[in-house]
């Protein structure tokens, strides 16, 4: 039996789905990943055609083909948001651990700029810049995140956030601003 999205994850999820839709046409496509690929490259200097780059590309491309593939049973190439919905929770009813384990280690490595392995406001902005998210948010949300107030968010601490995010039906949980107000 299929997990029904409790209405919290519903507007969750559908928080997702619209920062996933890069150019707001009401879909999810190939074009989406490869605007936000685009933008994190130009916020880390990467030039079009280095191996940084193509790196980047090719990420984000991987992450695309695997919601197209779970998530657009018509095949169009375009993922709306009732197949969004049915893609997440066939994802949370068994297949989380397998698309997280894969996803979340790569968003992290992504956002943590320097590489030390904890997440600064200053690498969390870059995040929000990439995907369009309003960056005035920030300060208020990263210290929603920030679980054990270090200044910092720590690989456990991103963890238990995607799983909390995705999880969570509890309305005063930090992680469901993880992507901004939903």
């Amino acid at each position: 039996m299929l997990l029904m999205l409790t209405e919290l994850q519903r507007r969750k999820m559908t928080r997702l789905f619209n920062v996933f839709d890069a150019n707001h046409n009401g879909f999810i496509e190939e074009q989406d990943y490869l605007r936000i690929a685009q933008n994190f490259a130009r916020l880390r200097g990467l030039s079009p055609g280095s191996t940084g780059y193509q790196k980047l590309q090719a990420k984000f491309s991987f992450v695309w083909e695997y919601i197209q593939k779970f998530g657009d049973p018509d095949h169009d190439e375009f993922v709306s948001l009732p197949e969004f919905l049915v893609y997440a929770e066939s994802v949370l009813e068994g297949q989380y651990a397998a698309v997280e384990g894969s996803t979340g280690s790569f968003l992290f490595e992504l956002i943590d700029t320097d590489g030390d392995g904890q997440i600064t406001q200053d690498e969390f902005r870059l995040f929000y810049q990439a995907y369009g998210i309003d960056v005035a948010l920030v300060e208020d949300i990263f210290a929603r995140l920030d679980l054990n107030a270090d200044s910092v968010i720590s690989a456990d601490e991103f963890a238990q956030l995607g799983y909390d995010f995705h999880y969570s039906d509890d309305p005063d949980c930090p992680a469901n601003w993880f992507f901004g107000p939903y």
